[in-house]
């Protein structure tokens, strides 16, 4: 009987540091977005809809693989519901690109780093979700690093891509609300009709013509990686450890965002910028880490403490 036990632990334990490698998988790809938008070099509907079109091609792959010759059925029955879920990713996609294009991809980050709070104050008032004492105060201090970080905006663009960048983190978090109300709702379908739609709404304001090569490049990457790819390990990964492991896996999106473009590009963060993202990333470990189950929160605590030499 022990040994069923043990087999079982270690199962479950290969399970449990497959799905931390999937999600930090994904969390690495979804952090090459800023690059790839610096790379490509093009303006924010041009990028939405060459993006969104290879994004689409990819996304209908994995439905594939997931549906089989059911894809269309499933992509016919999407429902009121799901057609919101969709409504909500294309103005946080579109919302996402137009802050990148903006401001710089640390300030984006940051903003997008305060998620969490988001999801949780829209539960609250939605789903009649509990706050926590451990969230309200994390949240002053993640309050407190925007702020700081606001105040340091140099231009109206700073300012501008801000804004798209709160719109964007906004809608997101009452994206996965939404998803949890209605869980019946098939993501993958969702995410198909949200790449259709970023199409439909990008084609009349974007240059007409093929970009150049190193652009169009630029976007596959863009929308095959940074959707397709990271969607599915995001998918895969997310049900074998907890919601709040995976989110704490997902701030390595915030951390490599504004390192790759520093190094590829020399776009560095001013100092009230890594001073304001400082404090709402570890406001979010500081809650995340409240969520996780005892035995993980013990590891992310020892992990933490100084060791002996």
């Amino acid at each position: 009987m022990s040994a069923m036990r043990e087999g079982r632990f270690a199962i479950a334990s290969g399970s449990a540091r497959s799905g931390a490698l999937f999600v930090a998988g994904a969390a690495f790809l979804w952090s090459c977005g800023g690059l790839f938008v610096r790379m490509a070099g093009l303006d924010a509907w041009t990028t939405t809809f060459w993006r969104s079109l290879f994004a689409l091609l990819s996304l209908l792959v994995v439905a594939f693989m997931q549906h089989g010759r059911a894809t269309p059925l499933k992509l016919a029955r999407i429902g009121a519901q799901g057609c919101v879920s969709a409504a909500l990713t294309t103005t946080s996609t579109i919302a996402y690109i137009f802050a990148l294009r903006l401001t710089t991809v640390a300030n984006v980050m940051t903003v997008y780093a305060a998620m969490p709070f988001l999801v949780t104050i829209v539960a609250y008032f939605w789903l009649g979700e509990r706050v926590s004492k451990r969230f309200i105060g994390a949240g002053l201090i993640a309050m407190a690093g925007i702020s700081i970080m606001v105040g340091g905006a140099s231009s109206v663009r700073d300012i501008q891509g801000l804004a798209m960048s709160l719109l964007m983190t906004l809608t997101f978090a009452l994206l996965l609300v939404h998803a949890r109300r209605y869980p019946g709702v098939d993501m993958t379908v969702a995410n198909v009709f949200t790449n259709l739609f970023c199409v439909l709404v990008a084609f009349p304001f974007a240059r007409h013509g093929l970009p150049s090569p190193h652009a169009l490049m630029a976007c596959a990457l863009f929308g095959v990686f940074s959707s397709g790819v990271a969607y599915t390990l995001f998918l895969v990964g997310g049900r074998l450890i907890p919601s709040a492991e995976a989110a704490l896996l997902s701030l390595l999106d915030v951390a490599l965002g504004p390192l790759w473009v520093w190094l590829v590009y020399d776009e560095r963060p001013d100092r009230q910028v890594l001073t304001g993202g400082g404090l709402v990333v570890g406001a979010v470990v500081f809650h995340l880490v409240g969520k996780l189950p005892r035995g993980k929160r013990r590891e992310v605590e020892n992990s933490e403490r100084p060791r002996k030499t």
